[in-house]
């Protein structure tokens, strides 16, 4: 007899949410885990600079993450999917930087837009989708 494995139903809802506006109710937009391979950007003294990391968790919202080596002084950066099926580049705002382990750092975002289905499904369950 073989049993029929049930979808994880908090992971359905994460993927069907619609983002809920920023302010006192930020925190109410569903955050799922996720270790996917990313690369953020910025424009440094008028010089584009990358850097590599992994996600740690994502929402509609934002993103928080670990990249290696010193984080960016501005607040404005770009963040993709890292890895051959890479996304296109996502506008977002830094809200915050703390120090991680071993000259690492944790990069806490919000995107300028709610974050497409397609990045969200890359992100959380490997799956590649074109945008």
């Amino acid at each position: 007899m073989h049993m029929i494995e049930q979808p994880d139903t908090n992971l359905l809802h994460f993927l069907q949410s619609a983002a809920k506006p920023a302010g006192r109710d930020f925190r109410t937009n569903p955050r799922h885990d996720s270790s996917a391979l990313i690369q953020l950007s910025w424009t440094d003294n008028r010089k584009p600079a990358l850097a590599n990391g992994r996600l740690i968790n994502l929402s509609r919202l934002g993103a928080a993450l670990i990249i290696a080596g010193p984080p960016p002084v501005t607040k404005k950066v770009l963040v993709r999917l890292g890895g051959e099926a890479g996304t296109p580049w996502m506008e977002a705002e830094i809200l915050g930087i703390e120090a991680h382990e071993r000259r690492r750092y944790r990069v806490r975002l919000q995107f300028t837009d709610p974050c497409p289905t397609f990045f969200l499904k890359a992100a959380v369950l490997g799956i590649e989708t074109s945008a």
